[in-house]
């Protein structure tokens, strides 16, 4: 069984320049090469988030990050791209090639599993209405017992420690600009909770729409046919009893989390950002909003490491790269149908040979 690649390895041996970067990389598979750099990234964002807001986030002060500096951790994300760039230069031509620029918003899945729960990460979806008008937001479910639940939150966010969250146990704070709906008990079928919001009166104070949901069974979002959306309304609606069963644009919740950020609403931009990220990937109970801010921009941001950036680098060393708008010229185009979620991303993984 092989041994599992550990950061801080990568680490010592930064540190020691005596060491031969080839013989440090030698022992570390591809696929942890990958996870290295997925772990660098992150060490690079709460670095830069410490020094720019003054946040320091808990995970810089705990095992899940290998203790760099800011300069450190820069030098190890290129030189764990160089020694892919050289594992993938060993394999044959590739020729021509021209990536479709959508590949961008897909992170490089690691497992086939992480495949199936792909979505364009960064990629704004407007809000269907006007921007006077007003809008719902809702986490759907299937209850197929009567017993599964799932529970949605709203929270609101802005300057100057601006913030309001809406949910079940906060349904009364409900405020000029929104209210909460939906909870239901013993119900079998479609089941929803909701929130409904006066666009323009919530712009006026507050940037950010931050919707959650979390698992109250023993079972996953998948399992229980979770979905988000939002839809078009002429007003605010509290207690309105409805379901989102008719709802044609639904997006499937499939978060392994059983407590997830699954989508971030850009109120002063009238956009919505699709999200998978545990509830601490921003910093709400810091009240330092420039960190905040950060982190949430972060989650509407296209992934750092993403399937484009893997195509690129077996192209850079195996063939020649043509733009995604001529890609008539290439012997070989990867495009978005072709990756999304599929199983195809991560074959381009390790250092074999690929057809």
């Amino acid at each position: 069984m092989r041994r599992r690649f550990a950061v801080n390895d990568l680490n010592l041996s930064l540190l020691n320049r005596n060491q031969n970067r080839d013989e440090v990389f030698s022992r570390v598979p591809t696929d942890d090469c990958l996870r290295l750099l997925a772990v660098v990234e992150e060490l690079i964002f709460y670095l830069r988030l410490k020094n720019e807001t003054g946040y320091s986030d808990a995970r810089l002060q705990n095992s899940a990050l290998p203790d760099m500096d800011e300069e450190t951790a820069e030098e190890c994300r290129v030189e764990v791209v160089d020694v892919l760039k050289g594992r993938y230069r060993s394999l044959s031509p590739l020729g021509k090639c021209s990536i479709d620029d959508a590949l961008g918003y897909l992170p490089i899945p690691l497992t086939k599993a992480l495949a199936n729960r792909q979505f364009l990460q960064g990629v704004p979806t407007p809000l269907p209405t006007t921007r006077d008008g007003f809008a719902r937001f809702y986490v759907g479910w299937f209850n197929e017992s009567g017993d599964d639940d799932v529970d949605m939150s709203a929270r609101f966010v802005g300057p100057n420690h601006k913030a309001r969250l809406l949910n079940w146990e906060r349904k009364r704070q409900s405020f000029a600009c929104a209210c909460f709906s939906g909870e239901v008990r013993k119900r079998r079928g479609y089941c929803a909770e909701f929130v409904d919001v006066d666009l323009t009166k919530a712009r006026r104070h507050f940037d950010y729409l931050i919707v959650e949901a979390s698992v109250l069974a023993e079972k996953s979002f998948s399992d229980m046919k979770t979905t988000f959306g939002f839809e078009k309304r002429d007003r605010l609606e509290p207690d309105d009893k409805w379901t989102p069963e008719s709802v044609v644009d639904q997006t499937r919740v499939v978060s392994k989390l059983p407590a997830a950020i699954v989508a971030i609403v850009d109120l002063k931009k009238t956009q919505c950002f699709l999200c998978d990220a545990p509830h601490d990937a921003i910093p709400f109970h810091s009240g330092n909003y420039k960190a905040i801010k950060a982190s949430i921009e972060r989650l509407t941001q296209p992934p750092k490491c993403s399937l484009r950036d893997l195509l690129t680098w077996h192209v850079d060393g195996r063939g020649e790269l043509v733009p995604w708008n001529e890609f008539y010229r290439a012997d070989r185009f990867f495009s978005l149908e072709n990756f999304y979620k599929t199983d195809e991303g991560s074959k381009w993984i390790l250092d074999e040979e690929r057809e």
